[in-house]
């Protein structure tokens, strides 16, 4: 069996067989599929059953005789509502891969059937791809098992809980949380539960047949395909989507409330689907869909042949593409590989060292570009393996290779975070003007700390972060560290033991609104509630005195865009290697961040980039001072001894009433052009933009106001918002002093042993940049994390009173 699945496998064999399926006639055609993934399709249907029909559908458009071509698209919708496979031209045995590395298992179910915006989104994609390539015939296929059922605007699975849902509707103008007025039309459901019925029915009167009616309008011909629901006895009617109710009539129960309560309407636009109905709708008993796929073809062609038909048909287009060869781009390229013990042993030994040549041969060495190796895993496999360096004959990396990664022991565990600040130091010790640098993580698994009393392994006794913690902040936090110093960061997952591959959704920030539940006592965790693929088999769900849960926030592991990262359910070598020179040669060369240059080990020189955060606003030219607020979380200690020194004020209350007597003081200086900013663990958010500190006293009061009504609900970090001030004062500086305060409570933080060379590339951008402390806090650890990240880098420092902190403000920018 092994034998042959590697060489069905093998470079050059058929990936899917067309032959058992009829085909189409030759005339250009553009199918976009979309798929449901709610909760009620179950997890193996969608990834096999649901994706086979989808690929095994596709098998009917391979005729390119007389210059026929075909494009082919895939949404997934629930409360997603995604472009998982933009439409483009692909071969069958191609298609059949994009499925594998977009969509199969990688698609988590989620509530619930919004089949208006899939309308709406379809509709988008065939009107945008008609205006570059006109002339195709256009057909939508709906896959879903149900009746359409709208987002909830709260709770896990609402809108507003997650960043790109909630999107999803503010780039289209659709008025979410409310009424559409203009066409009296309702997305979410909110607010009174007891209402939840009423708009379903109107969401199933009106959204959906609007959506669907437009969709058929600009000019596509609508199929739907009703799959068996989890439920038995719940499967889709059909008669709503061919308008064949009895009366027009729509009903919802509304199970949400006891005792339940059912509202009903009437259909204000039918058919759904194209006509004839009958043709255009099909609903299935069963998930063995061989025979729809046979239909859904006959009605489709307009000449029909016998499987494996004509022989006259050429099975690729007609026009061969050009081979891609990688630009000519100087690169740095740092190879991280895992050595955890869920990789496969042998493939680890074999096709993973394959896979490393395989990266480091997609350089130009000839424009002095690096490559480099290291290994991440337990605290012995973390280690540089390779430096980078440039090789005359690959022949030499590859012995290396070999030689000294080939046979590691892999061991516990998946050590990200750590990785990154290993690799983040070489790129730094090693810097090179002018190079496109790259991290390739080549990884099978999630962020798994190690066991120890390091910074961030997991201890019974005093213990570090847990697994949440570690892999909801640590790791993204020090992924946005290497990528602000113009490390372009890509991932290339492979499948583990169980052929299991990474999570793309934790990588690229997707996780937003999710939650990672974590048991306290043994570590044990839940990297998605509610989805069991994501648990650990000892994790106990009953144990909800020791559960800890944390939601995910945007932040991301990999940096932005399409090309930053794929994954492979199986260790088909041309695939991966296919996903390796997209990462490395086709993604841009622009990091998310510009480089940070390091200082040359020569001649000690430094310089700095310039980038605009997000979220930063406009400032006016020119900035005068920049106030870090810390808002990480404090333990109820640290916030019984700020109640205790001061009965009746919280630390967050001291803290803003501190940069308030600041302001005071600072009284009769000239208007102070002013940003303000919060940071803890898991990101930074610049409160104002171009604020007169003295002249408008409302302005004022609102700054001081937002600094007031900041939540603590995260672990305290300090170096990103050190990040974010160098980044303001490089983009909005100009020749006077700038001023950057960072102003602390009591906790220590996460980042302080990283803090003081954040500081210090503050302070590195030229003697007009002044950084300074001040602390309510008075623990001893405190003080100690502050004073050795200030002072032995020679910048002032304030552990005083207001008064003497606003006139030595006062006299740095005089």
């Amino acid at each position: 069996l092994l034998a042959l699945g590697a060489a069905l496998r093998a470079p050059g064999a058929a990936a899917v067989d067309c032959s058992q399926w009829q085909v189409c006639d030759p005339r250009p055609r553009r199918i976009l599929f979309l798929m449901d993934a709610s909760l009620s399709i179950a997890q193996e249907h969608f990834d096999k059953d649901m994706v086979d029909f989808v690929v095994n559908t596709f098998c009917g458009f391979r005729d390119y005789s007389d210059g026929a071509t075909y494009e082919v698209g895939v949404i997934t919708f629930n409360q997603l509502v995604e472009t998982r496979i933009p439409f483009g031209a692909h071969t069958q045995n191609d298609f059949e891969k994009l499925m594998s590395k977009k969509v199969k298992n990688k698609t988590p179910l989620r509530c619930c059937t919004p089949h208006a915006e899939a309308a709406i989104l379809a509709k988008e994609m065939f009107e945008e791809a008609d205006s570059e390539r006109p002339g195709f015939e256009n057909i939508a296929f709906f896959i879903s098992d149900g009746a359409p059922y709208m987002n909830y605007l709260k709770g896990k699975f609402g809108v507003d809980t997650n960043k790109k849902s909630k999107n999803f509707y503010i780039s289209r103008g659709l008025k979410y949380k409310s009424w559409d007025s203009d066409r009296d039309l309702v997305w979410t459901q909110g607010g009174d539960a007891h209402e939840y019925d009423e708009l379903r029915v109107t969401y199933g009167t009106r959204n959906v047949p609007f959506a669907m009616r437009d969709l058929k309008e600009a000019g596509v011909r609508v199929f739907f395909i009703g799959v068996p629901h989890n439920e038995a006895g719940r499967g889709v009617n059909i008669d709503y989507f061919t308008g064949e109710l009895e009366d027009d009539e729509v009903c919802y129960e509304n199970k949400d409330v006891t005792p339940p309560e059912t509202s009903c309407g009437i259909m204000e636009y039918k058919p759904l689907v194209s006509e004839p109905t009958g043709q255009h709708a099909f609903r299935v008993e069963s998930w063995d869909l061989n025979g729809l796929v046979d239909q859904s073809l006959k009605i489709i062609c307009r000449e029909n042949s016998d499987p494996g038909g004509r022989p006259t048909i050429s099975l690729t287009p007609t026009v061969s593409p050009t081979p891609f060869v990688c630009p000519k781009i100087p690169r740095d390229l740092m190879i991280l590989v895992d050595t955890s013990e869920s990789m496969d042993p042998e493939r680890f030994s074999n096709e993973m060292m394959e896979v490393v040549k395989y990266a480091a041969a997609q350089l130009d060495f000839s424009v002095g570009s690096r490559v480099g190796v290291a290994t991440f895993g337990s605290t012995r496999n973390l280690k540089i393996r390779l430096p980078l360096s440039t090789y005359s004959d690959l022949s030499e990396f590859n012995a290396a290779v070999e030689k000294k990664i080939a046979n590691r022991n892999l061991e516990c565990c998946t050590s990200f975070a750590e990785a990154f600040v290993m690799v983040r130091e070489h790129f730094s010790q090693n810097y090179q003007d002018g190079q496109d640098k790259i991290l390739l993580v080549v990884t099978d698994g999630t962020p798994y700390q190690n066991y120890g009393n390091g910074r961030w392994e997991w201890n019974t006794h005093g213990r570090a972060l847990t697994r949440c913690e570690y892999t909801t902040f640590a790791v993204p936090q020090q992924a946005s560290l290497l990528r602000a110093d113009g490390v372009r960061i890509v991932l290339a997952g492979v499948p583990n033991l169980e052929g299991r591959p990474p999570m793309a959704d934790f990588f690229d920030g997707a996780l937003e609104g999710e939650q990672c539940c974590v048991n306290l006592v043994d570590n044990t965790a839940c990297l998605v509630d509610g989805d069991n693929q994501w648990c650990v088999d000892n994790y106990n769900f009953d144990d909800t005195n020791n559960i800890k849960c944390i939601e995910y926030s945007s932040a991301r592991v990999v940096s932005e865009g399409e090309r930053n990262i794929f994954t492979s359910d199986t260790w088909d070598l041309t695939g991966i290697k296919e996903g390796i020179s997209e990462l490395i040669c086709r993604a841009d060369v622009t990091p998310t961040y510009p480089p940070t240059p390091q200082p040359s080990p020569d001649d000690g020189g430094s310089s700095g980039g310039s980038s605009n955060p997000p979220g930063t606003g406009s400032l006016a030219d020119g900035l005068d001072l920049i106030l870090v607020l810390d808002s990480g979380e404090l333990s109820n200690a640290q916030r019984a001894r700020c109640e205790m020194e001061e009965p009746g004020t919280s630390c967050l209350e001291r803290l803003v009433q501190y940069a308030d007597d600041v302001r005071a003081e600072l009284a009769n200086v000239s208007p102070l052009r002013v940003a303000a900013l919060t940071s803890d663990c898991f990101a930074t958010n610049v409160l104002s933009a171009d604020s007169p500190f003295k002249s408008s006293g409302r302005q004022q009061d609102s700054l001081m106001s937002t600094l007031g009504d900041t939540t603590l609900n995260h672990p305290s970090c300090r170096v990103p918002g050190m990040v974010v001030a160098k980044s303001l004062v490089e983009e909005f500086a100009t020749d006077s002093p700038v001023v950057v305060l960072l102003l602390t409570h009591d906790a220590v933080a996460a980042d302080g042993c990283s803090l003081g060379k954040a500081v210090s590339a503050v302070s590195d951008l030229g003697n007009g940049v002044k950084l300074m402390a001040a602390t309510i806090g008075g623990s001893k650890a405190h003080l100690d994390e502050l004073e050795g990240a200030f002072f032995h880098k020679n910048v002032l420092s304030a552990f005083s009173p207001a008064s003497a902190l606003a006139a030595r403000i006062e006299q740095i920018l005089a």
